[in-house]
């Protein structure tokens, strides 16, 4: 078939979808090693992209929850959340990895039939709940980093909202956000769990296809799921290429109207949050977008349009590499952290050599600095410990103390904002004062002349 022929008249929709490898002449097989290159890019890197979430996610993990800075903030909530949907992620799809591995690489040709036939039933059982938790991970891992982007635009741009909220109210208010968005996630995915556990049971006493199987209103649904998630990923991608483009511009703005005194400051408390927030938005972009253009060619090749000649072995060398690339957004999140935070870089240390910051996190009396404020207060005040009160440390949660000069920077910002209102106002007033002082002393002047002349009257008569 050329180049200047049409495909039009031959091809067909079949089961709701355009059958270009009909209308090409393609003959359907199981695409193996040796016709499908691009397995190798499958069969090679899941394994690093595993060995590097697992590693990644767990001390991500460990660092956060050690460490009792940090685990009671907003910023540890929303990591330490990320760090766990992927995760389940990686993990979830290690079952399809295997049975795709044996099939492409022809392991199977050398079992026992019976241990086949076992290994396969036990995955069509496990497969329903393993696509919908791998899909509700990813969905909850994308819509906490939205979440997280929007209310580190919403602090920058409202800093003074930050007071309100103290350190031991925001990192539980956090947690129920997480809660609600992992509902909403299991939600969005639970068609597929509802249909695939339908059709299971039917499948082994029929030869009809998945959507045949189904009743009309769980077809309905299977469809509208398809498409939803289809736009899902373009929605999520651009949200977040937004959000980023707003955060950098607003950080940017902002940073130009402090001081630099101040700008010190903020960089201390809240630098490394955006930093955060920033580098898992490029990550994200970055790794995503191959699977939102191919999610584009898709919309191309399906009803209604039919547009694109794209079979499905096409499709399905394609598919094996943008995975990878979209799965590298949830493996080296650990990374992105790494090199962002100075703080989570020290955390991180800290789990292995016991230090922070330089100093041991017990002191030479062995009191170890979560112990009351009042006690090391105390011990700090006393004559025998007079001598070496700079190596003491002050029990107060890290936490707290982040927000308190982060506070303290966005008042001072506010406060100098408030100073230039009231030195103009006060020049205005000055100026009306003088106006008014200028009436008072020409009314004064008139009133001491009429005064003489009303002397110099009743002088005269």
């Amino acid at each position: 078939m050329t180049d200047n022929e049409t495909l039009t008249p031959t091809l067909t929709v079949n089961n709701g979808g355009c059958d270009w490898d009909t209308a090409l002449g393609v003959n359907t097989t199981f695409e193996n090693v040796e016709n499908n290159s691009t397995i190798y890019v499958y069969l090679v890197l899941y394994p690093v992209l595993l060995f590097c979430c697992t590693v990644g996610s767990s001390l991500t993990i460990a660092a956060l929850v050690k460490d009792p800075s940090s685990r009671r903030t907003s910023t540890a909530v929303y990591m330490i959340c990320s760090a766990c949907g992927n995760l389940c992620i990686l993990w979830s799809a290690l079952p399809d990895y295997i049975t795709s591995a044996k099939s492409s690489l022809g392991i199977d040709e050398n079992d026992d039939n019976s241990t086949s036939s076992a290994d396969l039933l036990a995955l069509l059982q496990y497969k329903g709940f393993g696509v919908f938790w791998n899909e509700t991970s990813i969905q909850f891992v994308d819509w906490t980093l939205i979440v997280f982007s929007v209310e580190r635009l919403l602090v920058t741009l409202r800093p003074l909202s930050a007071m309100a909220r103290t350190a031991s109210t925001a990192w539980q208010k956090t947690i129920i956000k997480e809660l609600i968005v992992l509902l909403l996630a299991c939600l969005f995915s639970l068609s597929w769990l509802c249909t695939y556990y339908y059709w299971l049971p039917l499948s082994a006493t029929s030869l009809l296809t998945f959507q045949e199987l189904l009743t009309p209103p769980l077809r309905r649904w299977y469809t509208v799921q398809n498409d939803a998630e289809v736009g899902m990923w373009i929605a999520k991608w651009l949200a977040l290429s937004f959000l980023s483009a707003a955060l950098i511009f607003v950080l940017w703005k902002h940073r130009k109207a402090i001081s630099k005194s101040v700008a010190q400051k903020k960089d201390n408390r809240a630098r490394n949050a955006n930093l955060i927030v920033i580098g898992s938005l490029t990550l994200y972009m970055v790794t995503q977008l191959p699977y939102v253009l191919l999610t584009c060619l898709k919309i191309a090749r399906s009803p209604p349009y039919c547009t694109l000649r794209m079979t499905n072995a096409q499709d399905s060398k394609a598919r094996s590499v943008v995975n990878v690339v979209s799965w590298s957004n949830y493996s080296v999140s650990f990374f992105v952290y790494y090199l962002s935070s100075a703080k989570f870089r020290e955390q991180v240390k800290s789990m292995f050599t016991g230090v922070r910051n330089g100093k041991q996190h017990r002191n030479k009396g062995g009191m170890h600095p979560t112990q009351s404020r009042v006690q090391l207060t105390m011990q700090t005040l006393s004559p025998k410990n007079s001598s070496s009160s700079d190596d003491t440390e002050i029990a107060v949660e890290k936490s707290e103390d982040d927000q308190i000069e982060e506070i303290k920077a966005m008042t001072e910002i506010d406060l100098r904002r408030r100073k230039s209102i009231l030195q103009a106002a006060s020049i205005h007033l000055s100026e009306e004062e003088r106006t008014s002082e200028e009436i008072s002393t020409m009314a004064e002047i008139d009133l001491r002349r009429r005064k003489s002349i009303l002397q110099a009257t009743t002088v005269h008569l």
